[in-house]
C-alpha cells in the first residue's frame, strides 16, 4: 500500500493516472490535497519529481514510476518521440506500421491496490487509451456497486486511444453510464 507513509489522512485524496510531469498533481497538492500521482516513462517520472521538488510538495505527492491498469505486472510502453505526453500501452503491435514506436517494459499495478484503505475524492485519468483497463482495476474506487462513493473523476476520451489499447469507446462509456444516470436521481 504506497500511501500509507505516516500522513494525515485527513486531506482529500487526488490520483493522477498519467501525471506525466505534474501538472495538476502540483495543483491538487498546492491546495490541500494528498496526491497519488502514476507516471510510467521514466523522464516524466524524473521532471515530475524535480516539480515537486522544486514546489516544496514532497511531504503531499506520492510516485508510482508506473503504469495502472487491470491486471499487476509488466506491459511495454511504446514511446512517442514526438510528443512527451503519448507514450502508450496498446496492445495491437500492427496498429502504426509506418511508424512502429521503441517500447520499454514497465511495472503496472492495480488502483485498488495502490489506494486500497483510501478511496480517492477526484480521480483523473489522461492515460492514452488505458482508461478503460485502470477503471476495471479499480472499481473500488470510482464504482459504487463495489462500495466506493462520492468520487469525482476527470477523464480523456479517446476512441482511437480507447481502441489501440484493447477496448472500446462504447466500453469506456458502458463503464460510466451508470455513474452518470446515479447523479440525476
Amino acid at each position: 500500500h504506497l500511501l500509507n507513509h505516516g500522513r494525515s489522512h485527513l486531506a482529500p485524496l487526488f490520483v493522477d493516472c498519467g501525471a506525466n510531469i505534474g501538472w495538476y498533481s502540483l495543483l491538487a497538492a498546492a491546495v490541500g490535497a494528498e496526491v497519488f500521482a502514476a507516471e510510467p516513462m521514466p523522464a516524466n517520472a524524473a521532471l515530475l519529481r524535480a516539480n515537486i521538488a522544486r514546489n516544496g510538495l514532497a511531504d503531499r505527492i506520492t510516485v508510482f514510476d508506473g503504469a495502472l491498469g487491470e491486471h499487476p505486472g509488466n506491459a511495454d510502453l511504446h514511446l512517442s518521440a514526438m510528443n512527451q505526453g503519448d507514450h502508450r500501452l496498446h496492445t495491437d503491435a500492427s496498429w502504426d506500421p509506418a511508424r512502429q514506436r521503441p517500447a520499454i517494459s514497465v511495472e503496472v499495478r492495480r488502483l485498488d491496490d495502490v489506494v486500497r484503505s483510501r478511496p480517492p475524492s477526484v480521480l483523473k485519468i489522461d492515460t492514452q487509451g488505458s482508461e478503460v483497463a485502470i477503471l476495471r482495476g479499480g472499481r473500488h474506487c470510482w464504482d459504487p456497486s463495489a462500495g466506493a462513493s462520492g468520487v469525482s473523476i476527470v477523464t480523456e476520451f479517446w476512441p482511437y486511444g480507447l481502441e489501440r489499447c484493447g477496448s472500446s469507446a462504447a466500453e469506456f462509456l458502458g463503464l460510466l453510464t451508470p455513474l452518470v444516470n446515479d447523479t440525476h436521481r
